[in-house]
């Protein structure tokens, strides 16, 4: 290994490393502070923010919500869930040496502007990638992947590191399969390859099919939280 190559190793170690530190930080501050906190990532329109409306309006009234937004730019998530009267932080990354992601330190500077105590339940945002924000925790009790069907079902093939990184993945839009064929039993083994252990939900808020399991699915991962503190 040339010496460069060496050294650029060592730098993304030093990177992911300390980003490992902060992101146990925010777990220590979310558990003692008896808040859950879900992270969601995807590609751009995938319908990340439409999930997140969705668990809004199911369980806006039995939690204390708060959203932390990741966008490269503009606040036009963030506004569209103000309507719900949650506690919204907008981060913009354009300005930010990691523009294609969040960071735990992002998350931790954001924890600071939130009134943690008026908070039970943190959703984060990440922003639309399936590459950059795999390695990069943040600290969050559940990482959820948001696929859509137009996207296809070979992601997880081309984006294998974000498929092992995360706990549960959601196959969004699947109303719209007969306009996109997507091969839902190819995606589930490869993904079944990666991830042995990663809960998959076929769904389409839309046309509210596949809802139930799903929200039966966050109930039972906040109560099991929520049991253990």
């Amino acid at each position: 290994m040339k010496k460069e190559e060496k050294m650029e190793v060592k730098i993304i170690k030093n990177i992911l490393g300390e980003n490992e530190l902060i992101a146990s930080e925010i777990e220590k501050i979310l558990k003692e502070k008896g808040i859950f906190s879900l992270e969601i990532l995807g590609s751009p329109g995938s319908g990340k923010t439409t999930l997140i409306e969705l668990l809004l309006e199911n369980f806006g009234k039995k939690y204390n919500f708060s959203v932390i937004e990741g966008d490269v730019a503009s606040s036009v998530d963030s506004d569209r869930l103000k309507k719900y009267g949650v506690q919204v932080i907008q981060i913009n990354t354009k300005n930010l040496s990691s523009v294609c992601h969040m960071e735990a330190f992002m998350v931790h500077k954001a924890l600071n502007e939130l009134d943690l105590d008026k908070t039970d339940f943190l959703v984060v945002e990440n922003i639309g990638n399936l590459v950059c924000p795999a390695s990069f925790r943040l600290g969050c009790n559940l990482r959820l992947l948001v696929l859509s069907v137009p996207e296809g079902s070979d992601k997880p093939l081309k984006y294998p590191l974000i498929f092992k990184n995360v706990d549960s993945v959601v196959v969004s839009k699947i109303d719209l399969k007969e306009l996109a064929p997507f091969d839902f039993d190819d995606f589930k083994d490869e993904v079944n390859l990666l991830n042995k252990g990663a809960n998959i939900f076929e769904l389409s808020v839309k046309e509210k099919i596949g809802i139930q399991p799903f929200l039966d699915y966050i109930s039972i991962k906040v109560a099991s939280f929520k049991n253990s503190i």
